[in-house]
């Protein structure tokens, strides 16, 4: 009896022992695994802009992100729009450039008085003259990979981007 217990003894260590190794790995995966993971669901700008775009026309995209690198025009089955290593990073916006200013006319900004005689004061009123000129403003570039699947009509059906990173100019 005292053979036998130990011999059932023996061999949960071995079986321990042999696990052991196992069992740090597997472990050590589901850590990495755990921590890549809350990397690749990190949201970026661009991948946000580009899941509002499904359901829209592929037009709305091309206006956002430029010209595709591929474009596979819509047919029966769909078709698809493709930006490789697009750099997402600049928005135009309207912008006044004053080069002068032009006489507008007067404003009362007082009175004077004596003696039952009111006189008012004027003032020259002014207003700037340019024009309007598209002016870019810098935003976080992304160096990306965009392919927007489209259906029937143009339509987008499923936008994927990969490889979003932000960059330094570009680089």
């Amino acid at each position: 009896m005292w053979i036998k217990q130990q011999t059932l003894n023996h061999v949960p260590q071995q079986l321990l022992s042999r696990l052991k190794p196992n069992l740090i790995g597997l472990l050590a995966a589901l850590t990495l695994g755990l921590s890549l993971s809350g990397c690749v669901t990190t949201p970026n700008p661009v991948k946000q802009a580009a899941d509002k775009l499904v359901g829209q026309h592929v037009n709305k995209a091309i206006d956002i992100f430029g010209s595709p690198t591929y474009r596979v025009p819509a047919s029966k089955l769909g078709g698809s729009a493709m930006w490789e290593n697009s750099i997402v990073s600049q928005h135009v916006v309207q912008q006044f450039v004053q080069t002068g200013s032009e006489y507008a006319g007067q404003r009362v900004v007082g009175q004077t008085g004596g003696q039952g005689v009111v006189g008012a004061i004027y003032e020259n009123q002014y207003r700037p003259t340019g024009y309007y000129q598209n002016a870019v403003q810098e935003r976080a570039q992304y160096l990306c990979n965009i392919t927007a699947l489209t259906g029937p009509g143009d339509i987008i059906t499923n936008i994927m981007v990969i490889g979003c990173k932000q960059t330094k100019d570009g680089l």
